[in-house]
């Protein structure tokens, strides 16, 4: 992943853990969805479904991934943690006690973790 794809991922990981739940609940709702026609309809809008709800868990389990590896400080992991609840950098510092210029700066230094882990590994 690129330094871009990773904060992407970091900040919409809320959003998208959502989406994943409500992906599985249409699914298992639409998988018995009787008429001939219309099962025709929803069998292709079934594998769509299954091949963005795959998409988005490769890309939760790859950030996982590369989280629960990582060497991070107290703070950072702090941050993080904020960040993966759907707090914004300026909402995560303000609740840590320090500037936005600070959180910037904490996450950029958690992605470039990520980075050299990722090269090295």
């Amino acid at each position: 992943m690129t330094p871009e794809e990773i904060k992407e991922t970091i900040r919409d990981y809320p959003r998208v853990i959502k989406e994943i739940q409500r992906l599985r609940e249409t699914l298992n709702k639409n998988h018995e969805v009787p008429g001939r026609n219309f099962f025709i309809s929803v069998s292709s809008g079934y594998e769509r479904k299954i091949k963005r709800l795959e998409q988005m868990e490769r890309r939760v389990l790859g950030i996982q991934d590369l989280i629960e590896s990582e060497n991070l400080t107290d703070r950072e992991w702090s941050f993080l943690d904020c960040m993966l609840s759907g707090m914004s950098i300026t909402q995560a510092s303000e609740h840590l006690c320090f500037s936005s210029r600070s959180g910037s700066r904490f996450l950029e230094n958690i992605v470039s973790k990520i980075i050299a882990n990722q090269q090295s590994g």
